[in-house]
């Protein structure tokens, strides 16, 4: 990067488990991509699933709605979306269990308390 080169903040942020949440804030030059922002935090270093998924994805040019890991404000991006200042940079954690499930379940407990 040059002296003249201008930054912008972004933060970005990542749960890997329920009880772990990561969120950092950096400066970083316009034009910046997604996947950029994330090699820069080395989260791929010890998160072998993120960067596993990562890997293949980061030519992707279409968002899989159902298994895809980034977004900026919950809006789900690509690796290659260029990114504005203030954004808010989220890498999701792959669903364990299918919402739909996870509702059944919980309905079907309820019921058995009830009873």
């Amino acid at each position: 990067m040059t002296d003249n080169a201008k930054t912008i903040p972004i933060s970005i942020a990542y749960a890997p488990t329920p009880e772990e949440q990561r969120y950092l804030k950096l400066n970083v030059p316009q034009g910046t991509r997604v996947g950029d922002v994330i090699i820069m935090t080395g989260w791929l270093d010890d998160d072998e699933e993120l960067r596993k998924w990562f890997e293949a994805n980061r030519h992707a040019l279409k968002v899989d709605k159902r298994a895809w890991r980034v977004g900026i404000f919950s809006h789900k991006v690509l690796l290659s979306e260029v990114v504005r200042a203030d954004d808010r940079i989220e890498v999701y954690r792959p669903l364990t269990l299918d919402p739909m499930q996870q509702r059944q379940n919980r309905l079907q407990s309820r019921q058995k308390q009830s009873n």
